[in-house]
């Protein structure tokens, strides 16, 4: 049965209780006002500054609702940017939510052909790393370094390593994490 108009019209434009629902983990008020919603739907809902519903979640840490969106919506997140160019992996990695950011990497390891990694890059050229660094996500540096293996002396397209930002806004232990890694 298709989806009426006034249906879809008054759940993807409700997005004040959508981005609210997320940043408080509210699962049952997403379910219920996006269940019959398509996945192409969810993908234009969006805040000022082109974040979806799955950055938000990300931010925020809600694994059950990012477990939503890719299990139960069939949402390919590595498709969903920002107008900066972030991923929700990126946003992730700025709010140190290392848990997450394992589970949508093992994620796509086991489901998906291609590959959502670590060195996923924003506009700047910054990967999950340099952000962590630059933020001292320092949970999101030991795992990504640690169980991802990623590159400390990959740069960004300004030519920055990640210690380069970890140094820059003072935050000793990243640099010492980066510096025992490099």
């Amino acid at each position: 049965m298709a989806l009426s108009q006034t249906h879809l019209c008054s759940a993807v434009n409700d997005t004040s209780v959508l981005f609210t629902a997320c940043k408080q983990g509210d699962l049952q008020t997403i379910e219920a006002r996006l269940d019959s919603v398509a996945s192409s739907d969810i993908y234009s809902i969006r805040d000022e500054n082109q974040a979806t519903l799955i950055h938000y979640a990300s931010r925020f840490g809600y694994l059950h609702i990012l477990k939503y969106f890719l299990e139960v919506k069939h949402i390919d997140i590595s498709q969903l940017y920002t107008e900066h160019g972030a991923t929700c992996a990126h946003d992730a990695a700025v709010c140190n939510q290392w848990k997450l950011l394992k589970y949508i990497f093992d994620y796509y390891k086991s489901n998906l052909s291609q590959k959502f990694r670590w060195s996923v890059r924003d506009k700047e050229g910054n990967t999950t790393l340099h952000l962590a660094a630059y933020y001292d996500a320092i949970d999101v540096v030991h795992y990504l370094l640690e169980e991802e293996y990623a590159d400390p002396h990959c740069r960004s397209y300004s030519g920055y390593q990640p210690i380069h930002y970890a140094a820059e806004r003072g935050h000793t232990q990243s640099v010492q994490i980066l510096l025992k890694k490099s």
